[in-house]
């Protein structure tokens, strides 16, 4: 596999951990699952202090000056996207640029490619049917 890039965040502090110490065990666990199923990270994006939304943007500006990006991996779902309409950009750009994501935590070894396989698919699919209802009404 080419260029595997980390994405993830951290934002706010648990009662027994400091963000950085939360980070770093999101790291940790995605490093494990890397090479447990031999995949190779070539960058880290992490970051602690901002919203999912940010983290989005960032990766947004780093995909689009890293064409050579075929994969990314994270912790879950809601560190990379927890915005609707980041969900749905990000959806396009996966299939644009034929780049798979991989969830350290949800996807229990598997390459996921289309956002129906994603742990959060159903969820899009609720929200964006929601959403048309709203709209004919």
């Amino acid at each position: 596999m080419e260029d595997l890039v980390l994405f993830t965040r951290q934002r706010g502090a648990s009662s027994n951990a400091t963000e950085e110490e939360l980070l770093d065990a999101q790291i940790q666990a995605i490093e494990a699952y890397a090479q447990l199923h031999q995949l190779r990270i070539t960058d880290r994006i992490a970051l602690t202090g901002i919203s999912s939304h940010e983290l989005f943007q960032k990766m947004v500006a780093y995909l689009a000056e890293h064409l050579s990006v075929r994969a990314i991996i994270t912790y879950s779902t809601d560190r990379l996207l927890r915005d609707i309409d980041d969900f749905s950009k990000f959806d396009e750009l996966l299939r644009e640029r034929s780049i798979s994501l991989f969830l350290a935590r949800e996807a229990q070894g598997r390459e996921l490619k289309a956002r129906h396989e994603w742990p959060v698919g159903k969820w899009y699919k609720t929200a964006a049917l929601h959403g048309e209802q709203n709209e004919k009404q």
